[in-house]
C-alpha cells in the first residue's frame, strides 16, 4: 500500500466584485449583459447607489471586465492576488542617475520591477519601487546592494493612511488603477483629472460651493467628541486624522467640518436654532456658578459635613464592604451584621427619653376560670339522653319492618302482571273493530 499522500491543492478563491457606479435602470438587459459573458455564474447585488456583480472564475470575471471597459461603463473593482505587488523604498541615492538609467540597470539584475517613482515631501531624495508579488525585500536587497557603484538600502514601504484613495474619482475603498469612473478634481469638483486643473495649489478655487457639495458623509452633531477646553468638536476620518469645527463656526451657521490631513469634508446635522438655545442654557449656568464665592459660612458647612460623615463612618452600625470581587455582598453583610453588639450593649436608654426608649411587650397569658358542676344533675342527664335513644331505636326497627312488607307485596303484584310472556306479546285480536286503519280503503291499482 502506498502511504504517501497527495496533498490537494487549494480551491481557487473567487476573483473580487465588479461595483458598477449607480443603479441599473433596466434588470433585463442587466442579465442578458451578464449571461453573454458568464453564463449562469453569476450574481447580482443592488445596494443604496451601487450595483455589484460577482462571478465564480476569473475568466468570467475578465470577461465581464473587457466587456465593460469596451462598453465605457463606470465601474471599479478590485485588485486579484495574481495581480498583487510589493512597493519598498529605496534609500541612499541622494546624487544620482536619472530614474529611466535605474529602471534599466534594475532589471538587467533580475529584478521584477514594474515601475518607480520618486516620493514627494520627504527631506532626502527616496524612491518608490513597485515589484511583482514574488520579489521579497531579501531578495531585491541581494540582487541590488549597490546602483551606479552607490551603495543603497531597501525598505518596505508602510502606508500611513488606512483606507485607500482613489485620485480619479475621490472616493475611499479601491485603487486608482481599479477604477475606471469619469475622473473628477479635488480643487473645483469638476470632470478632470487634478494634475490637470488650473487652479494653482496657493490659489483660491474658482467656486468654493462646489467644493463643499462634494461630502464625504453626513454626521449628526451628537456624534462628534467636544472638547471643552479648545470649544471645537472632533469626529474621527478615514485618513487617521479628525474632522474638525468649532462652537463659533456652528453658532454662525456653519455646516461644514474639515480635516487638516485630507481633502474630505463632511456635513454636520444640527438645528442651529435648538443649538444656540441649549448654548445659552450653558452659559446661564456657568455665570451663576460664578457667582457662588467662597465664604467662611460656605467653608463652615463643607466642614461640618465632612465631620459628620467621619462621625457616621465611626459609628459600630457602619458596615464596609470589602473590595474583593469573588466574594458574594449579601454573604459579607449577614457576617458583619453578626459581628455588631447587641442593642443592650451599643446604648444606655436609660438617657434616652421614655419615648425614644424601646418597648418590650409582655404576653398576656388567659385567666383559666374554675366552673363548679353539679356531678348528680350531670348524671341524671344522662341517664335521661340513654333511655332516649332506645325509644327511637325501637320505633325505626318497626317502620322498617312495615316497609319490607310493602315491597314483597309490591313484587308480587308486577310478578303476577308482567310473567305472561303469551298474553302480552300476542295481539287476540279483541280491539280489531275499533281500529280505523283496519278497514278497507278501495281497491288500490
Amino acid at each position: 500500500m502506498n502511504n504517501t499522500t497527495e496533498r490537494k491543492s487549494p480551491p481557487e478563491r473567487p476573483p473580487p466584485p465588479i461595483v458598477i457606479h449607480g443603479k441599473a435602470k433596466d434588470h433585463a438587459a442587466l442579465l442578458q449583459f451578464c449571461k453573454k459573458q458568464a453564463g449562469e455564474n453569476f450574481t447580482i447585488k443592488y445596494t443604496r447607489e451601487r450595483t455589484i456583480i460577482s462571478t465564480k472564475t476569473k475568466k468570467e470575471y475578465n470577461s465581464i471586465k473587457e466587456k465593460m471597459e469596451q462598453d465605457e461603463l463606470e465601474y471599479h473593482t478590485y485588485t486579484t492576488r495574481e495581480e498583487k505587488t510589493h512597493a519598498f523604498v529605496l534609500h541612499g541615492l541622494d546624487k544620482g542617475p536619472e530614474i529611466p538609467e535605474l529602471v534599466a540597470e534594475m532589471k538587467e539584475k533580475g529584478v521584477d520591477l514594474i515601475n518607480m517613482y520618486e516620493m514627494k515631501n520627504t527631506q532626502r531624495p527616496l524612491f518608490l519601487v513597485i515589484t511583482g508579488k514574488y520579489e521579497t525585500l531579501n531578495s531585491i536587497s541581494k540582487k541590488c546592494p549597490a546602483l551606479s557603484h552607490i551603495r543603497v538600502s531597501f525598505h518596505r514601504y508602510v502606508k500611513k493612511t488606512r483606507i485607500t484613495q482613489c485620485h480619479r474619482c475621490q472616493e475611499w475603498g479601491h485603487a486608482t488603477s481599479n477604477c475606471r469612473v469619469k475622473p473628477k478634481c479635488l480643487k473645483c469638483a469638476e470632470g478632470h483629472w487634478t494634475r490637470d486643473c488650473e487652479i494653482g495649489e496657493d490659489a483660491t478655487p474658482k467656486s468654493t460651493n462646489k467644493v463643499m457639495t462634494v461630502f464625504h458623509d453626513e454626521i449628526e452633531i451628537e456624534d462628534f467628541e467636544y472638547d471643552e477646553e479648545e470649544e471645537v468638536y472632533y469626529y474621527p476620518c478615514p485618513c487617521g486624522d479628525r474632522f474638525q469645527i468649532s462652537k463659533e463656526e456652528l453658532l454662525a451657521g456653519e455646516e461644514v467640518a474639515t480635516c487638516p490631513s485630507c481633502s474630505l469634508v463632511v456635513k454636520v446635522i444640527y438645528d442651529q436654532e435648538t443649538f444656540q438655545e441649549e448654548q445659552n442654557e450653558v452659559k446661564k449656568l456657568t455665570e451663576d456658578l460664578k457667582k457662588l464665592e467662597p465664604s467662611v459660612e460656605t467653608d463652615y458647612l463643607l466642614i461640618l459635613k465632612q465631620d459628620l460623615i467621619d462621625h457616621m463612618q465611626l459609628s459600630p452600625s457602619y458596615l464596609k464592604l470589602p473590595h474583593d470581587k469573588n466574594k458574594q455582598p449579601e454573604q459579607e453583610i449577614d457576617k458583619l451584621v453578626a459581628q455588631l453588639p447587641s442593642v443592650k450593649e451599643k446604648y444606655d436608654w436609660t438617657l434616652f427619653p421614655s419615648e425614644l426608649r424601646p418597648k418590650v411587650l409582655a404576653k398576656r397569658v388567659a385567666k383559666k376560670v374554675e366552673k363548679n358542676v353539679d356531678v348528680q344533675q350531670k348524671l341524671t342527664q344522662l341517664e335521661q339522653l340513654e333511655s332516649d335513644d332506645k325509644v327511637a331505636k325501637d320505633d325505626d326497627e318497626e317502620e322498617n319492618v312495615e316497609d319490607d312488607e310493602i315491597v314483597e307485596e309490591e313484587q308480587d303484584e308486577e310478578m303476577d302482571d308482567g310473567t305472561d310472556y303469551a298474553n302480552n306479546y300476542f295481539d287476540n285480536g279483541e280491539d280489531y273493530e275499533d281500529e280505523d286503519d283496519n278497514l278497507d280503503d278501495g281497491p288500490i291499482y
